[in-house]
């Protein structure tokens, strides 16, 4: 029945985030972003309405995490050494969850190459087995609550994305400098502080009650430390690469205010006329 359910969700997830990817996110952005969004290519539209959709995905991320933290389910925080459980809500969230992730994959098969796919790729399907594991053995779901904390840093991500696709970076330098250190302060909170927080809770599990885990599901044990560690490497790099951006951003913001060439942090170096 769990499985019905869950596959049921998981396709009406799936269809739901395609047509707002598709549909309902080109008709917003057009009405309210008309002049940012109205002049890009059809695939930097593409991409614009997925990171919309990433967004909202991101945000859901967050408020079950504050749902699932306030609530605090026996099934989830009973024990420190007892985290295996689950919660009928949290199962129900990542049914939501996986389903975006699979319209995501599909989606940037019309703006992305498939070497620009690859690291997206990885982490959505490794996100994905997690989800599809968690859900039908009902078990660790604590340990996914912790990586979905990271989430948090997502809709910084892509409002940087669109500041600087739309042009507006360069007419709100500012705010486009304040956006990337929130950026880099929520990233390295939710996925690089956490890290060993995180590791410290999977040993803690698996010398308590945790024990026979290992002996009774070994395929799932090696899926998920694998799986984890690959995230953990994934995030490493992509925190590595937005401090060399946030870097340039404020560089840049600082050479806006004069009225000599700025340095476009997008374009590597070169420099370009201030907009008015």
């Amino acid at each position: 029945m769990l499985l019905n359910w869950s596959t049921l969700g998981g396709v009406a997830s799936f269809f739901g985030f395609a047509h707002f990817n598709w549909n309902l996110s080109p008709k917003f952005s057009a009405n309210w972003c008309s002049s940012g969004y109205g002049s890009l290519t059809r695939e930097q539209r593409l991409e614009w309405d997925a990171r919309v959709g990433s967004s909202v995905h991101a945000v859901f991320c967050c408020l079950v995490c504050l749902v699932c933290w306030l609530c605090q389910p026996v099934s989830l925080f009973n024990d420190p050494k007892n985290l295996g459980g689950s919660w009928w809500f949290l199962t129900a969230a990542m049914v939501v969850m996986a389903g975006y992730m699979l319209a995501d994959c599909v989606g940037m098969l019309a703006y992305m190459t498939w070497k620009e796919m690859g690291p997206y790729l990885l982490h959505h399907c490794v996100a994905m087995i997690c989800f599809l594991y968690c859900t039908h053995y009902g078990m660790l779901q604590y340990f996914v609550l912790f990586r979905l904390i990271s989430e948090v840093s997502t809709p910084f991500v892509n409002l940087m994305w669109f500041f600087r696709i739309s042009g507006y970076r360069n007419r709100a330098p500012m705010l486009n400098s304040v956006n990337s250190l929130v950026l880099a302060v929520s990233f390295a909170a939710g996925r690089i502080v956490l890290v060993p927080f995180y590791w410290i809770k999977v040993v803690t599990f698996l010398t308590g009650s945790g024990k026979f885990f290992i002996f009774r599901f070994p395929i799932t044990f090696a899926l998920w430390t694998l799986f984890s560690g690959l995230l953990d490497v994934l995030n490493i790099i992509w925190f590595q690469r937005i401090l060399i951006g946030g870097l340039k951003v404020w560089r840049g913001s600082r050479k806006v205010k004069t009225d000599g060439p700025t340095v476009d942090a997008a374009s590597n170096g070169v420099a370009s006329s201030p907009t008015q």
